[in-house]
């Protein structure tokens, strides 16, 4: 069995934080025979590439080079599912994400704390659409590096555009931007943020069926925002 020490590094070295109690502890030093199969149950643990998430946001802000985590576990989703089916999760999604919409629109999008609306201070919410400036900047770079044009005169598709925080800087690099999200409340906070910041060339889209999905628009560009969409994630988890 591993002693206490192993499972305190490995919560240390692993989740950078110490144990939640003795009594976690004790379960690990009883449960698990090897140090091997320790670090692989910390590396398959949900918590592991969130954390590699919140510090590669963190370095962005400051304007560091990202961490990148060294594994991430193997994950299985369901890609087969009947209409019903489809409707149901649809539904689900709308509902969950127009209930943060009006209660914590910028929490929703960066699980971090000054993001809440009750810290939510004209600074953090600065900060809070800088880091949707970094996005772009990183997809522009990754784009050159790969010998990929971005022309001006592209349309670009933002799927689970939130409150606008990357929207109103892919205006800057594409023609028009088709900015689309499942809730309304997001959606009337990112018309708000396009409009104060005068970006006129972007069309917002509610996506909460099947039918707007198969009438969807043509589009140049598809940009992915993986920080977004992992602590999105996590706040659905809470509120779900």
């Amino acid at each position: 069995m591993v002693t206490t020490a192993e499972v305190e590094w490995a919560y240390r070295m692993l989740l950078g934080r110490e144990p939640e109690s003795k009594a976690v502890v004790e379960a690990f030093t009883k449960g698990v025979k090897t140090v091997e199969e320790l670090r692989r149950g910390f590396l398959a643990s949900p918590e592991f590439p969130l954390k590699f998430e919140r510090q590669r946001m963190a370095a962005l802000t400051a304007g560091e080079a990202p961490t990148l985590p060294m594994a991430v576990p193997e994950r299985k989703a369901q890609t087969q599912v009947s209409e019903d089916e489809l409707d149901g999760l649809l539904g689900r999604i709308e509902k969950e994400f127009v209930y943060m919409g009006e209660n914590e629109p910028y929490w929703s999008v960066l699980t971090a704390e000054q993001y809440k609306i009750a810290n939510l201070s004209q600074q953090n919410e600065e900060e809070f659409f800088l880091s949707g400036r970094l996005m772009v900047g990183e997809m522009e770079m990754a784009a050159r590096r790969n010998g990929v044009d971005l022309p001006k005169s592209a349309v670009c598709f933002e799927l689970g555009c939130g409150v606008g925080r990357t929207t109103v800087w892919l205006a800057d690099t594409f023609q028009h931007v088709v900015a689309a999200d499942v809730s309304g409340p997001h959606l009337a906070l990112a018309k708000r943020a396009a409009a104060d910041r005068g970006k006129y060339n972007i069309n917002f889209l509610q996506v909460n069926s099947r039918t707007v999905f198969e009438n969807l628009p043509e589009f140049d560009a598809f940009p992915v925002d993986h920080r977004a969409s992992a602590q999105s994630a996590a706040s659905y988890r809470l509120y779900a």
